[in-house]
């Protein structure tokens, strides 16, 4: 696949088409799934406050490394990767060095677009993402807000960039909430899920290593039967469930402990902090 091509403004040249403000655990699975896509590192800005994380994906990807300035003025979408504290003194930071082309797109869990276009110059293009770390694997969800400065060319342009991590999806803002918790914060439900079918398979015999893998595999397929057949999961469930047998035992374990309700209020429980944090 090709990178992105740059439109390159008449008063100050873009040379990126990529930048970080912020270099964590997010920020390098996006980097990653965009150097998978085939889009270069030589096309990606990053700044951090250390230089440890930077200095490591420059040695594994190929990125630039600047200051949170040289991330505004160089590169079109400029991606805030920073904690919610941060954003507003990192907007200030930024404000005076973007271009009538740059588009802000903030992963900041709880910053609404009102205070992105409050700290910001009134016309700039501005959007707010959950993505998740399977962008890693081009396997994330991408959940996309724009803003109002955002032209249909901007934001097809968006995605087409952003889709290559995964599945990209537009939602309004007051849906933002309901999207960490069922995607951009349930990865790690899966994970603790996967751990503990882990202790479990130890238990009954396997290594931890070889049972998470199991778990993994089965999570895996379980998904792309969900998406490809287009079934209801309960559907899917019923058709696995022989009479008497292992996996309806399961079930019925799985129901008697409670375990849907757990999942509906750890997935209202993520939903109602990000709501929390847009308070503040």
């Amino acid at each position: 696949m090709k990178s992105v091509i740059i439109q390159k403004s008449e008063d100050r040249r873009m040379e990126r088409t990529i930048g970080f403000v912020g270099c964590g655990n997010m920020a390098s699975a996006m980097i990653q799934g965009w150097v998978q896509a085939g889009i270069s590192g030589d096309q990606i800005i990053v700044s951090n406050r250390s230089a440890e994380k930077p200095l490591k994906i420059q040695n594994t990807f190929g990125v630039h490394i600047g200051s949170n300035l040289d991330v505004a003025r160089s590169a079109k979408w400029v991606v805030l990767a920073v904690k919610p504290k941060d954003i507003e003194n990192v907007l200030d930071e930024i404000r005076g060095q973007l271009t009538s082309e740059s588009i802000v797109v903030s992963l900041a869990a709880g910053v609404t677009l009102e205070t992105l276009e409050r700290k910001l110059d009134p016309s700039t293009k501005i959007l707010r993402m959950m993505p998740n770390t399977a962008a890693a694997l081009n396997q994330g969800v991408i959940a996309c807000v724009k803003g109002r400065n955002i032209t249909s060319v901007d934001f097809n342009e968006t995605e087409e960039l952003f889709k290559k991590l995964g599945y990209f999806l537009p939602i309004e803002e007051k849906q933002m909430h309901g999207e960490i918790g069922l995607s951009g914060s349930a990865i790690a439900m899966f994970y603790l899920m996967a751990d503990a079918m882990g202790d479990a398979g130890v238990t009954l015999g396997f290594t931890k290593a070889e049972a998470i893998r199991l778990a993994a595999a089965t999570m895996s397929g379980a998904g792309a039967m969900m998406l490809q057949s287009q079934k209801h999961p309960i559907q899917l469930k019923d058709e696995v469930c022989s009479p008497g047998g292992t996996t309806i035992e399961m079930v019925r374990s799985l129901e008697a402990t409670g375990f849907r309700n757990t999942v509906i209020e750890a997935v209202l429980a993520a939903a109602t902090k990000s709501k929390a944090l847009s308070e503040k």
